[in-house]
């Protein structure tokens, strides 16, 4: 007999979609200079709505071939990335200094104008202060507030077939009824990066979304009723936290030079940052449903941490911009700073 058909479980989606993340942001932003960069914060997860669509669609499968309907998903979902993955590494350009497809005098222009946005990058991965790169708290702390923010993502998926079903909704049904909560938080998301890129701030958007996913949480751990309301909660906290994440990700990519530092903090950020999932997928404990104290809590907790957490990162690159003032005022006629070292943070 197969498993009952349900949704595939949030941490083994973010599992295999990280490392897929990680290089996919590394390999957009070399041609970005650093305000484009910074709106690299338009990525958004597409993929929630695929899947929560294909869990609708295919669960008459369950049970084929001795398989689960939700094992159905990675057996597609993997099918479907080997065939688009071939046209990736026919098609994706490598990076501006590299590639081929450009013309010759658009090369020349992308990569001066790159040079004078970016200065002298390092691109080698040779002579590498490691030590440096590895300690460098903006990596970490960038992590750390990703971890806060997905800690919301992976929940979603753990509590709402509780919420959907409370609304009578079950089976195909409620996976249709997940779709519109991950298009909100899409919608959030792409507003938010254009806004942000618009106006060249980030903190705004993501104090004011993190306090919206933190009023969804309230809602839950309070047991608002009817359970109308909980469902709202869910586009609440999908919105905030699609809006911080894809931030966050801009954010470090924007403040850190080298190819090195970026490599090895979008790989840190995207593979421990998601590791809120294993977080999300325990503290939903069965025998505490429908009301999940412990789980609304730490999620609750986790969100509301950020807060803090951003207004720490906001005065740290504060506080180091101030250096940087002080450094150009006292500079000689002819000098400059070294500007893969002194530079001014974004946030």
């Amino acid at each position: 007999m197969s498993e009952t058909f349900k949704s595939p479980p949030p941490d083994a989606i973010d599992e295999k979609n990280s490392a897929a993340e990680s290089g996919s942001v590394l390999n957009l932003s070399p041609p970005l200079s650093p305000k484009e960069d910074r709106n690299l914060t338009t990525r958004v997860d597409l993929r929630v709505v695929p899947v929560s669509w294909l869990a609708y669609a295919i669960e008459g499968l369950d049970g084929a071939r001795g398989l689960a309907g939700w094992r159905w998903i990675f057996v597609i979902e993997g099918l479907v990335t080997i065939f688009f993955s071939i046209l990736v590494f026919i098609f994706v350009p490598n990076f501006p200094a590299q590639d081929r497809w450009l013309r010759e005098d658009d090369r020349l222009k992308l990569v001066a104008r790159l040079e004078a946005d970016r200065g002298d990058e390092k691109k080698e991965l040779t002579n590498v202060s490691w030590k440096k790169t590895i300690f460098d708290y903006r990596i970490w702390l960038m992590t750390l507030l990703f971890f806060c923010a997905d800690m919301s993502a992976g929940s979603i998926s753990s509590f709402n077939p509780t919420i959907l079903s409370q609304l009578g909704w079950t089976n195909r049904r409620a996976q249709v009824m997940t779709i519109p909560v991950w298009i909100v938080g899409i919608i959030g998301s792409l507003i938010a990066g254009l806004g942000s890129g618009r106006w060249n701030k980030r903190w705004p958007f993501i104090l004011c979304a993190t306090c919206l996913s933190m009023i969804g949480w309230i809602i839950h751990l309070r047991q608002v009723q009817p359970p109308a309301v909980r469902y709202f909660a869910q586009f609440l906290i999908a919105f905030g936290t699609f809006i911080v994440m894809p931030l966050y990700i801009g954010l470090l990519s924007a403040n850190l030079r080298g190819r090195a530092a970026k490599s090895f903090g979008t790989a840190v950020m995207l593979g421990i940052g998601n590791c809120a999932n294993f977080v999300s997928s325990n503290v939903f404990i069965t025998n505490q449903a429908p009301k999940y104290p412990v789980g609304f809590g730490t999620g609750l907790g986790i969100t509301a941490f950020g807060i803090p957490l951003m207004f720490l990162a906001m005065f740290l690159f504060s506080q180091h911009n101030k250096k940087i003032d002080e450094k150009i005022a006292a500079l000689a006629p002819g000098e400059e700073l070294d500007d893969q070292v002194d530079y001014k943070y974004v946030y």
